[in-house]
């Protein structure tokens, strides 16, 4: 399908009369492709034509491959107020299943479906990367989340452990450290901002509710004080939920191992440990090292609790509303 959709990108070329890709370009390059497979296939890049042209070459590309496939012509999944947990689990690991076995049709299929959900749940406004080698890379990279906000640095933590992240905090900085590889970071990354906007946006309505109950009666410190129990039960019940794809990811993994998923799931299955790995050779050469801090104590918010346990990590986001730093 990527082929095909490189030979319509070229034609269309042709057929605009245009060097470069601007309206004219990206008009005739839906126009090629509904032409030859079929209009019902595209109308999806068709109603994206203000899009930039990757994002149009992405969608020809899967409405190429659902009309080989004489499958249902794609449509976007955007679920508002919904995480790809799931998903970008899934491409994570269809992406090391297409690394361990390159040029094999299991890799070509493995990367039919990471490209299929890249550009399915709009995450291409993150430019997710396709060319497995960089994903293989191990890298570190600084992410800023902010002094004095400890729910954040927690929430920070256990993302980048569910992507099979090691990460390091400098609290007096505001930044977290994240080593692994370049898949793995770009994940936690997107899926740290994903869940602080949708922790925010629930905390500040439960504040509302809250301070209309107590009709004014209420100092900063107490509200600072709701806050934060809930923020910070919102990120246990994330983290409770986030075991529970874990746990499910190993069962199935052990219930059917010779699927893809299942040799996809043993293939990354120890990128933690060589994140961590990797972390302590870094350090090494800058003459660093690091301390544990369990310490975190606060009040239970059972609202907050309920707020992580709704976030759905198993479907799509309204990609125009994140700003991550998926790529």
């Amino acid at each position: 399908a990527e082929t095909a959709a490189t030979l319509v990108h070229e034609f269309a070329h042709l057929t605009s009369n245009a060097s470069g890709h601007g309206e004219a370009f990206k008009e005739a390059l839906v126009k090629v492709a509904s032409d030859v497979y079929g209009a019902r296939f595209f109308t999806a890049p068709r109603q994206r034509l203000h899009e930039s042209y990757p994002i149009l070459d992405m969608w020809i590309a899967t409405g190429i491959r659902a009309a080989l496939k004489k499958a249902a012509p794609p449509v976007a999944r955007d679920f508002d107020e919904q995480l790809t947990a799931s998903v970008v689990s899934r491409i994570q690991k269809m992406r090391a299943l297409a690394a361990d076995q390159p040029g094999t049709a299991e890799a070509i299929t493995a990367t039919a479906i990471a490209n299929t959900q890249v550009t399915l749940f709009e995450l291409g406004d993150y430019r997710i990367r396709l060319d497995a080698a960089i994903d293989e890379q191990m890298v570190d990279r600084w992410l800023n989340i902010g002094k004095g906000v400890r729910w954040k640095r927690n929430l920070a933590y256990l993302v980048a452990e569910f992507c099979n992240v090691f990460s390091l905090a400098r609290p007096d900085k505001g930044w977290m450290h994240f080593f692994g590889k370049y898949r793995d970071i770009i994940a936690a990354e997107y899926l740290y901002h994903v869940c602080v906007e949708h922790i925010e946006r629930r905390c500040a309505r439960h504040i509302q509710v809250w301070k209309a109950r107590y009709q004014g009666r209420l100092t900063g410190g107490k509200t600072r004080s709701e806050k934060i129990s809930f923020s910070t039960s919102a990120v246990e019940g994330i983290s409770d939920k986030m075991d529970a794809i874990r746990a499910h990811e190993q069962e199935s993994a052990l219930a059917h191992p010779d699927a893809a998923e299942a040799h996809a799931f043993h293939l990354t299955s120890n990128d933690l440990k060589e994140a961590e790995d990797f972390a302590n050779i870094e350090h090494e050469k800058r003459g660093l090292g690091w301390s544990s801090d369990s310490s975190n104590s606060y009040l239970h918010n059972e609202s907050g609790y309920e707020a992580g346990q709704s976030v759905q990590l198993n479907t799509g986001v309204s990609s125009g509303k994140v700003k991550g730093l998926l790529t």
